[in-house]
């Protein structure tokens, strides 16, 4: 049985979940990072004093799970700008980089999914289906591809926002600064799939929306049920993980009426917990003795 650690803020929701099922010693809180110490010994071990005094010994061959926080935010928050807890935090994540034991969401994991358009390309690369799509400011010829088949508007960066349906004479009236991201709309049944490693745990979310996660803000629980993949699709989905080198991904289809999956993303740090609790945490607990391993 390895040693493992849990690294992130006490405030996330994911963190906090994983917490209830592992040791409270093995957590690291990085919400106590303002007035920290990280240093790395010559053999590559790692030392980290958090503001409340505790003392942590991190081994290289040691596991991780982690969700990094936002160092800039925690210090506005506390009112304070220092560069050396911005610098002491990457320090951190460069060492997590390098080590050899199993680190899940690493620092340096993909980064096309801050471009859409990129990401898009990438998951064909990878085999999967992806609806067409297009990209432009152009109202013309965004208007043009809204005209050939019904589309819905995308975030075209990494940042989290609504998927909504949108059509040609919105494209027309609408003023916008960037580029918009279309994709052709496909009716269907949203499935998210978390793979950890060989192992795939697919949702089927009740219902068919456009964006699932905006269908009732006020109550974040998920309606869905546990379902099996195809075979085929299983394989590739682990094969595509390890590909990207990611140890935990979370994947998001939808199946059309005809029956074929159609990818629309792939997270590198997915915030699993709302499609858990229906199955009783059953990908928690996997994490949780993945790590132990």
């Amino acid at each position: 049985m390895s040693d493992y650690w849990i690294i992130g803020p006490s405030t996330d929701p994911v963190i906090a979940k994983v917490n209830e099922y592992s040791d409270p010693e093995r957590f690291i809180d990085t919400w106590l990072i303002e007035d920290w110490k990280f240093h790395v010994s010559p053999e590559g071990h790692a030392h980290v004093t958090l503001s409340d005094g505790r003392d942590f010994h991190l081994k290289n061959s040691d596991n991780y799970y982690c969700r990094i926080v936002d160092v800039g935010r925690i210090a506005g928050e506390n009112e304070s700008n220092d560069l050396d807890l911005m610098s002491t935090n990457k320090g951190l994540q460069i060492w997590l980089s390098s080590i050899k034991g199993r680190v899940i969401n690493p620092p340096a994991d993909i980064i096309h999914n801050g471009s859409k358009p990129l990401h898009e390309a990438e998951l064909i690369k990878l085999g999967f289906n992806v609806a067409d799509t297009f990209t432009s400011m152009n109202k013309a010829n965004l208007a043009a591809f809204a005209r050939e088949h019904p589309v819905v508007a995308k975030t075209i960066c990494g940042v989290r926002a609504r998927c909504r349906r949108v059509f040609a004479d919105d494209l027309l009236s609408d003023s916008y600064s960037g580029p918009v991201h279309l994709q052709k709309f496909i009716s269907g049944v949203n499935v998210r799939v978390h793979v950890l490693d060989e192992l795939c745990h697919a949702l089927e979310i009740a219902g068919r929306h456009i964006d699932y996660r905006h269908v009732d803000e006020s109550n974040p629980i998920l309606d869905g049920r546990q379902i099996a993949l195809p075979e085929h699709l299983e394989q590739q989905l682990v094969a595509a993980a390890k590909k990207l080198g990611m140890l935990l991904s979370g994947w998001d289809f939808i199946v059309d009426d005809d029956g074929k999956w159609w990818c629309l993303e792939v997270n590198p740090m997915p915030a699993f917990t709302p499609f858990d609790r229906p199955t009783d945490f059953q990908l928690t607990k996997a994490l949780v003795e993945y790590l132990k391993q």
